[in-house]
């Protein structure tokens, strides 16, 4: 009986090889847990989602709006397709799509929200580029939930506003559209108002000292202390260090405070030669508001650890800090760090974002990338991470997914939304493609986008996803003398066995399972199995080199 399992296991790691050689990861080539929806002539995805949840009329699907997040200067010079709205079932089955903004000129969707008066019905916002005079408009779009648009109205900004715009959009507690606007030459944003008929209330430009701001989704929201103010963070240059301002508007779009917000901490370690240093990159972050009126902002980060046995290492990471409303800390935490004393170049978190709302009230999902942005380098952890995180800094559970390896060329999936479900889950959408050894897109390819649904204990709506998502990470890959393993705290790892391509045991080790040693074995292709406590098992290519 010994015989033959070992057999069937030598057999079946050759069939492991033999993929690796011809296809390195076939997770791939099948399109669940939801189908990869193809678009035309988009530069690089920007997805943004919305959940029907089911009820007794209906039973749930999502919509999920594409469009091209195509660098500005390029719009009027390449082809352009108009931003597609998606139905899926919650099951991923495609359901109808429809075309909004124009198809003449450069447009993109940049929020959908329901409709207050009618549920059934919803409204996007976004914009239009105009070719002959050069500057965008607004748009606001209302259609019903089998895609049947009703009207889709431009709104003329003042003068002043006339050039490119993002627009950042939420639907205030009094069915209000509340939007925050870059526009091209202002360095500082411009709040306004709309109703559900696109009719413009207000429209304000704030004044304050101001260098930078962010226009994320997450970045302007309304406060949940009762009082119906915006919040929107801003940047200013004051210096030797740039501060970053929380700055609060009313209704009627005045400024009511502008208040310097803590971006970094500095502490003392676990010994009085080591001392912490947690920064939130002011570029790339998400923030919003708790009821007991502490805000939550967080997303790239820089952790910095003074060792002064080995003096500064600096690790880009995902944090988050939550200040009360005298800006004093609640709590903070980062995820992603290596340790003391080594420069982990491992691990490196290149794009962050925060969800924008929260899991009940005690929790939060946020997901990171981590490798370079456009394909990743050939020594980096090549995934992107979902993390559920509770309010005080412990992480619940994390997920990794898309293992890449360069040498071959193949698909890299780059998220860019993350949003809380009815059942306290979280779908993930963004971009996919191929591309070659040097993470550079695949030339003649169409651009995709792509959906993950988690449950809020961290599976995935599909079983047959399980085998290829990872509750840990593990780095470097290729390595040469050690191979780390990072474990998300919601499962035990029991044992770790390293197989050759001939289905050899060549390494076996109970304990002490946060690292394997490769020293002594040459350089090639190995096979990790790593095993739970609860007997689930998981398969990944090592590279010894």
């Amino acid at each position: 009986m010994k015989k033959r399992f070992s057999f069937i296991l030598s057999l079946a790691l050759l069939l492991v090889a033999k993929t690796f050689s011809q296809q390195p990861d076939f997770l791939f080539e099948h399109r669940f847990p939801y189908p990869i929806l193809h678009t035309v002539n988009y530069e690089r995805i920007e997805t943004f989602t919305l959940e029907v949840a089911p009820d007794d009329t209906t039973e749930g699907f999502y919509l999920i709006s594409t469009g091209d997040g195509k660098n500005s200067n390029w719009y009027e010079i390449d082809p352009v397709s108009p931003p597609i709205v998606y139905k899926v079932s919650l099951e991923g089955e495609l359901l109808g799509e429809l075309a909004l903004g124009s198809e003449d000129s450069y447009s993109v969707v940049t929020r959908l929200f329901f409709d207050p008066e009618e549920p059934n019905c919803c409204l996007a916002i976004g914009s239009i580029h105009d070719n002959d005079l050069h500057y965008d408009r607004p748009f606001l779009a209302k259609f019903d939930t089998d895609l049947n648009l009703l009207w889709q109205r431009e709104i003329e900004l003042p003068e002043a506003y006339h050039g490119y715009i993002w627009t950042s959009a939420f639907m205030d507690s009094s069915g209000d559209i509340a939007c925050c606007l870059g526009v091209s030459g202002i360095p500082a944003p411009v709040f306004c108002r709309l109703t559900t008929e696109g009719e413009l209330i207000a429209i304000s430009q704030y004044t304050g000292p101001c260098t930078t701001f962010n226009i994320t989704c997450g970045g302007f929201f309304e406060f949940q202390d009762g009082s119906g103010d915006y919040g929107k963070t801003v940047e200013y240059d004051s210096g030797p260090t740039d501060d970053l301002y929380l700055i609060r508007i009313n209704r009627d779009l005045e400024l009511v405070s502008n208040q310097v917000l803590l971006r970094e901490i500095r502490e003392g370690a676990s010994s009085s030669y080591q001392e912490l240093y947690l920064g939130i990159n002011p570029q790339n972050y998400a923030i919003f508001s708790m009821p007991d009126g502490s805000v939550v902002f967080g997303g790239d980060a820089t952790l910095g650890r003074l060792d002064y046995q080995y003096d500064w290492t600096f690790d880009d990471v995902i944090g988050f800090i939550r200040l009360d409303q005298d800006c004093n800390i609640l709590s903070y935490a980062s995820v992603g760090q290596g340790e003391i004393g080594v420069g982990n170049d491992s691990i490196k978190a290149i794009q962050g974002n925060t969800c924008t709302d929260m899991v009940g009230k005690d929790a939060f999902y946020f997901y990171h990338m981590v490798g370079e942005p456009y394909g990743f380098g050939y020594d980096w952890i090549n995934c992107f991470v979902v993390t559920k995180m509770d309010i005080d800094g412990n992480v619940i559970w994390q997920r990794y997914w898309n293992r890449y390896y360069p040498e071959y060329g193949m698909k890299v999936y780059w998220p860019n939304s993350i949003m809380t479900t009815s059942d306290k889950g979280c779908l993930v959408s963004g971009t996919s493609y191929y591309s070659d050894i040097y993470g550079s897109p695949r030339d003649n390819t169409e651009a995709e986008f792509f959906m993950l649904k988690f449950f809020a204990d961290g599976t995935l709506s599909v079983p047959e996803a399980e085998a290829f998502v990872r509750p840990y990470a593990y780095y470097p890959n290729p390595a040469q003398d050690q191979l780390r393993l990072q474990y998300s705290p919601d499962v035990e790892p029991a044992s770790i066995e390293l197989y050759d391509l001939q289905g050899r045991l060549v390494r076996s080790q109970g304990s002490g399972l946060e690292s394997l040693s490769l020293q002594g074995l040459a350089p090639g292709q190995y096979v990790m199995k790593v095993t739970m406590a609860d007997g689930t098992t998981f398969s990944d290519k090592v590279v010894k080199e």
